[in-house]
C-alpha cells in the first residue's frame, strides 16, 4: 500500500463534503484511491464486502485537509462487488468498487 499525501490543494480544489473515488473501474490488480478532506479530522477508509464486512483497513489516523491517495491490491479480494467506505469524523460517505480476474 503506497499512500500519497503530497498533493497540493491548488491542484484539485477541496470539495465542502469528504469525498472518495477510484481508479481503474473494475479494479484488477491494483486500485487508486483518491479521497478529498474539506476539514482536518479522523480519518477511517476501509473496503467491506456486501454483507458489511471490513475486509481491509487502509486509513485510520488523523489527516489534515486535502486531497489524499491510497493504493489498494487486489490480490486477497476474489471477483465481485466491494464497497470503499470514507468515515471522517461524523461524516460517512461509501462508494461501490468492483473487482475482476
Amino acid at each position: 500500500m503506497t499512500l500519497r499525501t503530497d498533493i497540493a490543494a491548488e491542484e484539485i480544489p477541496l470539495p465542502n463534503e469528504a469525498q472518495v473515488s477510484h481508479y481503474p473501474n473494475p479494479a484488477y490488480p491494483e486500485a487508486t484511491i483518491v479521497y478529498s478532506l474539506p476539514r482536518t479530522g479522523h480519518v477511517r477508509l476501509s473496503v467491506v464486502d456486501v454483507l458489511g464486512r471490513e475486509l481491509n483497513l487502509l486509513v485510520n489516523h488523523v489527516q489534515p485537509v486535502g486531497t489524499h491517495e491510497v493504493n489498494l491490491a487486489t490480490s486477497r479480494l476474489s471477483s465481485g462487488h466491494y464497497f470503499l467506505v470514507l468515515q471522517v469524523e461524523a461524516d460517512r460517505v461509501t462508494r461501490p468498487v468492483t473487482v475482476i480476474r
